[in-house]
């Protein structure tokens, strides 16, 4: 009879060792990823706020710039408006998504989600940033001194490659920041699943080791 009472002794304090031990483990699982996507939120928002400053420098500069020049003396100013509208556009686009994001920090979709919509942005963006800088320097190649021609204007081909050079230099900053969170982070979200309810839950480990970006 004392052996039997023993016995369900034991199991009992197994079984709360076991149920305080899953707690713990939920609040690490759930802490690691609001600390993943708190960071990458983080370097998403300076980002987002660096490419808007340099957007807005470039509205302002190649406004003034286009209104106090005349004809092909113009035509730097014009390049450095029409970018400094598309990576300022970028910027508040990519800001608005933020705030919408910091609603789903704890979940594993939506965090899975955002790292792949982080990841197919800045690799197109890259690509994107090689061909501005490639077609600027084709530009510059081909150009003729005091040329009537928008796009045989000296000026035209290195205010291009200027704009080309910055993201690139940017992107590349970003994807290296990103780059460096997700390698600390990404094997928690990649290769853990786990439905919650209440103090339990059910989880799958892959084999494989994988960093992000």
């Amino acid at each position: 009879m004392m052996g039997r009472y023993t016995g369900i002794f034991i199991l009992v304090w197994v079984s709360i060792l076991f149920t305080q031990n899953v707690k713990a483990q939920e609040i690490h699982i759930k802490d690691s990823i609001r600390t993943y996507n708190n960071k990458r939120i983080r370097i998403n928002y300076i980002g987002d706020i660096a490419l808007g400053a340099w957007g807005m420098t470039n509205m302002v500069y190649g406004g003034v710039g286009s209104a106090t020049h005349n004809f092909t003396d113009a035509y730097p100013y014009q390049v450095a408006t029409a970018f400094g509208v598309l990576n300022t556009g970028i910027s508040v686009i990519r800001y608005a998504g933020l705030i919408r994001q910091l609603k789903h920090r704890d979940s594993y979709n939506a965090t899975m989600s955002y790292y792949k919509s982080d990841r197919n942005f800045f690799i197109g963006s890259l690509v994107a940033d090689i061909a501005i800088t490639g077609g600027g320097l084709a530009l510059l190649g081909s150009a003729k001194s005091g040329s009537a021609d928008f796009f045989q204007n000296p000026g035209t081909a290195r205010a291009v490659c200027i704009q080309g050079l910055f993201r690139l230099v940017f992107d590349n900053a970003m994807w290296a920041a990103h780059y460096h969170n997700n390698s600390r982070w990404y094997q928690i979200v990649s290769d853990m699943q786990f439905i919650g309810t209440g103090v339990s839950f059910r989880y799958s480990i892959g084999g494989r080791s994988k960093v992000g970006f």
